[in-house]
């Protein structure tokens, strides 16, 4: 029997459930047990049951069904898009998770090095996340970078998107924008 002392009993009675019933190994029992513990520690931080941001910090064992019941399809995603990302060892992105609506617009805000254009890079694809995923829902996304190489300096922006882009329609989606920017 799992008697894994940090987990709520319903956890354990479900790894007990997949040995004894489903039959499965006990590296897979132990590879299901961080994986649902890491869900439910998230679920802690997406819930804001708890100020600590690091994951192997948050105790989990308090996660109670009612809790459980509450979860989403859009809570399953961003669990999903629960985004790391690290460069020299040192932690730029740590579990990032936002859901954007059509034609909403924001700002992201914040110190030099704190990971800003790291991010806008994952979500257009131009770097790869450490862990986690981003879901564009049929959108294209691209980052423009802060720096403009010298060869570009006499293109319009439009001309200059279009290169550094593989958006071979950027006049239909400017001129739609503009006639339904809302």
């Amino acid at each position: 029997m799992v008697q894994e002392k940090d987990n709520p009993p319903y956890l354990n009675d479900f790894l007990d459930y997949m040995i004894t019933i489903q039959n499965k190994s006990p590296n897979t029992i132990k590879e299901y047990n961080y994986d649902l513990a890491t869900f439910l520690r998230f679920l802690k931080i997406h819930f804001n049951l708890t100020s600590e941001t690091e994951l192997k910090n948050i105790r989990f064992n308090d996660v109670s069904i009612e809790i459980l019941k509450q979860v989403t399809l859009e809570d399953l995603h961003s669990f999903l898009g629960y985004l790391t990302k690290n460069f020299n060892s040192k932690t730029i992105l740590n579990n990032v998770s936002f859901n954007l609506s059509q034609n909403e617009v924001i700002g992201l805000v914040g110190p030099n090095g704190s990971g800003k254009s790291t991010l806008l890079k994952i979500i257009s694809g131009q770097i790869p996340a450490d862990k986690g995923k981003v879901k564009l829902n049929n959108e294209t996304a691209f980052y423009l970078n802060q720096e403009i190489s010298p060869e570009f300096y006499n293109l319009s922006v439009v001309d200059y998107l279009k290169q550094i882009t593989n958006l071979t329609n950027l006049e239909a989606i400017i001129s739609n924008f503009e006639q339904h920017p809302d």
